[in-house]
């Protein structure tokens, strides 16, 4: 199970002043090392170690271009491997206020560059609410993302693995947009006394709420898979450390050796390692993107009124009319009962029973989606039947939308797995370095003896260059890919795809899966295997049965 909420916030170690971030952001950004983390170490969730501030000049960007067109293109290649290198030769640091790209790095060590969107708005006539200074909780820390906020300023935010980061001025730094209001909880409880004393949901009391600002700031409800196209995915992957080494062996065998054969083999081994990774990789991301488009048509109460709207409009504290069919959303039932299928996030295929939310029963915990699971509808499952109460259709409130939701942790632990460390890979990398590590050390015996006989530089050259291609096998990366996509075409006939194909190596080193409980791969219920007849008290052979006696015995 994942949560999305705010851990802790460091502001450095010498600064408490709430009100001071905003005097000088620019002379305060060296001296205070901001760092959000956004979920408890035990959780499968990447934590966030702090945010850098970056910006594009346009001096720096006309030397940075000026440089790879005089080198060849070496250092777009170079900064193309290397993010550090990219922002140091491309980029320039400032303070998160200014930023128009911002580098966030994760406690694991690896980072991610990420352009800042901003967004306008309009102006709001509530009030803003604005936490004491001492106070360290999450109401007060969120207060001006959510809807009673009224700042005409623009939005400032990035979008990192699918969650959002709004910029406030009154911390210097970006924080990740809660998965709902923080005063969801009281709304929540007034919405079920009202369904309690048998008011109507279109007359229960709620604040007013603008469903505008609420869409701008966690943005539709849907899950949007980007899938690239072949020719780029084609491109992104022919320029992998691997296959330059192989475009530089090639040339170095046509034009220094005359070597053509073998070079063509390898050019041909590459273009079809290439081209087979791509389309794989394509045909998976447009599959896992077909999975998670969904959108249909609901029955919202707003202003205190009945409308149909598109799913994708759905927001944090919409109120739905449920219908037999897929949840759009994470929802919290608040009238009558609904019969739920939740085979697509527990693999259990007995439906489950949704009961409402009490305040009497369940108000006495604070409401989270997975402790009120009783009275909990999470996304992508499926809603077997709808029971009607006192004559009213059944009703519930939206929680969480978009990546949010149940499904949406689903959908981002399967785009964002975690990283290990792949021995296999690893070893290879070993295998090359020994190897080019020997090649060195041989060909400083044979350089002498080649400078002896009378060889030329170049010559001395092209011979080092050539035995480096030899000691590295050139076609390894190729091979490599090439089995990979075979592996995953094997595992596709067999109704399994694959979303990480560096995954393949570690599973083939599996030898046993052990699975927690029984109704996760089994069905509930009895299936006729066959019979044993039985003549004057002596068992016969055993029968098997078809499908045919099996149809006859139903």
């Amino acid at each position: 199970q994942k949560r999305n909420y705010y851990r802790r916030i460091f502001i450095g170690a010498e600064r408490h002043d709430m009100e001071g971030i905003d005097s000088d952001p620019v002379e305060d950004e060296h001296k205070v090392h901001f760092s959000v983390v956004l979920s408890s170490p035990g959780l499968d969730e990447v934590e966030i170690s702090s945010f850098e501030g970056l910006k594009d000049p346009w001096l720096k960007s006309l030397v940075y271009y000026s440089l790879g067109l005089l080198f060849c293109g070496i250092p777009f290649l170079a900064t193309y491997w290397s993010l550090p290198l990219y922002c140091r030769f491309k980029l320039i640091r400032c303070s998160l206020k200014d930023a128009t790209y911002v580098r966030v790095k994760l406690v694991d060590g690896r980072a991610d560059l990420q352009k800042v969107e901003v967004i306008h708005r309009e102006a709001s006539a509530s009030v803003s609410t604005r936490k004491k200074d001492g106070e360290n909780d999450k109401a007060g820390l969120t207060a001006s993302l959510l809807p009673t906020a009224a700042r005409p300023s623009p939005f400032r935010l990035i979008t990192h693995r699918c969650i959002r980061f709004f910029y406030l001025d009154s911390l210097g730094t970006f924080v990740p947009l809660p998965a709902t209001p923080p005063t969801f909880e009281g709304v929540l409880q007034s919405v079920a006394n009202a369904v309690t004393s048998k008011i109507e949901i279109e007359n229960a009391p709620r604040p007013n709420w603008d469903f505008k600002q609420l869409k701008l700031r966690y943005g539709p409800n849907k899950m949007e898979i980007p899938v690239k196209s072949v020719g780029q995915l084609m491109g992104a992957e022919m320029w992998h450390p691997f296959y330059v080494f192989q475009y530089a062996s090639i040339l170095i065998w046509i034009f220094g050796d005359q070597y053509y054969s073998y070079s063509i083999c390898i050019a041909f081994i590459t273009a079809f390692s290439v081209i087979s990774s791509a389309l794989e990789t394509h045909s998976n991301l447009k599959r896992l993107s077909q999975i998670a488009k969904f959108e249909h048509e609901v029955e919202v109460v707003r202003h205190g009124c009945i409308s149909h709207v598109s799913s994708t409009d759905l927001v944090p504290g919409d109120i739905v009319l449920l219908t037999a069919g897929t949840v759009p959303a994470d929802l919290v039932l608040i009238r009558g009962e609904a019969i739920v299928d939740e085979n697509m996030l527990t693999g259990e295929s007995v439906p489950v029973r949704k009961v409402p939310y009490s305040v009497a029963a369940d108000g006495h915990t604070p409401y989270s989606p997975e402790k009120h699971g009783h009275c909990t509808l999470f996304c992508g499952t499926h809603i077997a039947q709808a029971r009607i109460q006192l004559g009213h259709p059944p009703a519930a409130m939206v929680i969480r939308t978009g990546f949010y939701s149940a499904k949406g942790q689903l959908l981002r632990s399967i785009l964002f797995p975690r990283q290990l460390d792949v021995g296999f890979v690893n070893d290879s990398l070993q295998f090359i370095c020994l190897m080019l590590f020997g090649c060195v050390a041989l060909y400083a015996w044979a350089a002498i003896a080649l400078f002896a006989a009378g060889a030329s530089p170049t010559r001395l050259v092209i011979r080092f260059l050539d035995m480096v291609t030899i000691a590295v096998p050139p076609a390894l990366p190729a091979c490599l890919t090439i089995s990979m996509v075979f592996s995953i075409g094997r595992l596709r006939k067999k109704g399994l795809y694959v979303t990480c194909p560096e995954r393949v190596a570690v599973a083939g080193q599996l030898d046993v899966i052990a699975f927690d409980k029984t109704g996760t791969l089994t069905e509930q219920g009895l299936g006729l295997y066959g019979i044993i007849p039985i003549s004057d008290g002596v068992a016969g052979d055993f029968v098997a049965a078809t499908v045919e006696d099996v149809g006859e015995v139903g």
